[in-house]
């Protein structure tokens, strides 16, 4: 990518644009919550909350919900999206600017951080500020839960060439201003740092300079995962396939 790319995260419109129709956990997490619920009734916590695609939805079905993010601009767009909803949702929300490697305490019945949010924790220590925290905030009963990105060989193997890996979108609307624009989503792999790269060049259909755009994640290996866990005195209670990724869901060890 030529230029200065901006961070994903800082345009939570293109962002939702891309992820906001991506539905195949939210049954997941509400599951999840329901049956940590019936445990230990004790509020739920997402960690990189966002403009709170899951935490809405887990609200709408009742339950107490605190997002943190790091990102103002997604907090921003959280707090509009709260705005529109009725009032008992929005009583069962609450958010703040916060950093998954350390969570506000608890008591929780449920953490969890979903969309590969764990992706954004790119060093082992990061990760384990992320687990460590989260273990002290559950409550008896509790649960942690995640999900990883699993991209298919192909795309991987790709991403791993010089010019990695490249899709090409339809024309659409931009969500911001209504213009017509078109992107291009390039997937490709840093040999130095193994970190993933995925950048977007926004296309006017003018002339201009297309809008740069990009986020980098790590792709945990399992091994990794549940060392690191067990750490930070976790134990991994299940995992489940949700198509392109796989949940986690960890308790405290005995």
């Amino acid at each position: 990518m030529h230029g200065t790319a901006a961070s994903l995260y800082s345009q939570p419109a293109i962002h939702d644009l891309l992820h906001f129709g991506w539905s195949a956990d939210l049954a997941h997490y509400e599951a999840l919550a329901n049956q940590v619920r019936a445990r230990c009734d004790a509020p739920v916590l997402e960690g990189a909350v966002g403009s709170g695609r899951v935490a809405l939805h887990l609200a709408r079905a009742g339950h107490v919900v605190h997002g943190i993010d790091r990102d103002r601009a997604m907090l921003a767009a959280l707090a509009e999206r709260v705005a529109e909803q009725p009032e008992h949702v929005r009583a069962r929300l609450s958010w703040a600017e916060g950093d998954l490697r350390a969570l506000p305490d608890g008591p929780r019945g449920l953490v969890f951080a979903a969309l590969n949010s764990i992706g954004l924790l790119h060093e082992p220590d990061d990760l384990a500020g992320f687990f460590a925290s989260a273990a002290r905030a559950l409550v008896t009963g509790g649960r942690l839960a995640f999900d990883t990105w699993r991209p298919d060989a192909a795309t991987l193997a790709q991403a791993r060439t010089p010019t990695g890996s490249v899709v090409e979108s339809p024309r659409f609307r931009d969500p911001r201003d209504g213009a017509w624009v078109r992107c291009s989503e390039t997937t490709w792999i840093d040999e130095h740092t193994d970190l993933l790269h995925v950048d977007l060049a926004i296309h006017r259909l003018d002339e201009s300079p297309p809008e740069l755009l990009s986020l980098a994640v790590r792709l945990w290996d399992a091994d990794t995962l549940v060392a690191l866990a067990r750490r930070c005195n976790l134990v991994v209670d299940d995992r489940v396939e949700l198509g392109e990724v796989q949940g986690w869901i960890l308790r405290p060890a005995k």
